[in-house]
């Protein structure tokens, strides 16, 4: 496992998963995702 604390990871949407996100969380970093336009909702969340 790397070690990312007090990192920023940055993610292209292949890596897009939840689970991806908690370990990422929960090993005390950030993280950058990228956004689909299949996620209309969640997008439309966003840009308000």
């Amino acid at each position: 496992m790397l070690d990312i604390e007090n990192s920023i990871i940055t993610l292209d949407a292949m890596g897009c998963q939840k689970e991806i996100a908690k370990q990422i969380i929960e090993q005390k970093a950030d993280y950058i995702l990228a956004l689909k336009g299949n996620h209309s909702e969640l997008q439309s969340e966003l840009e308000a």
